[in-house]
């Protein structure tokens, strides 16, 4: 499925600490867990937020964006369709049967 990186810039004067918010928090965490959300960062500011979200296409992915609770303090929205998207696998123990 097709991969797109969002920069997000909240209005002047909107600087919020967006990890504060529950209704934010909980959609961020509703798409994490329905695998649309892929990646989530917020600039230490909290005036800019980045991500990666997986979708057919990009007007899907602009729906999905266009979600977050913090939709209408956003000032600036940038859309990159990505041709490849890699993260470091996690590193999952091994299972020991003793």
């Amino acid at each position: 499925m097709p991969t797109y990186f969002f920069q997000i810039e909240l209005q002047e004067g909107n600087s919020i600490n967006v990890d504060s918010l529950p209704s934010h928090q909980e959609y961020i965490n509703h798409l994490f867990s329905e695998r649309k959300l892929l990646s989530y960062f917020v600039s230490e500011s909290n005036d800019f937020f980045w991500c990666i979200i997986s979708a057919e296409d990009e007007p899907e992915a602009m729906h999905i964006v266009s979600g977050f609770p913090l939709q209408p303090k956003f000032k600036d929205v940038h859309c990159t369709r990505l041709q490849n998207f890699h993260t470091q696998p996690l590193s999952i123990a091994s299972i020991s049967l003793n």
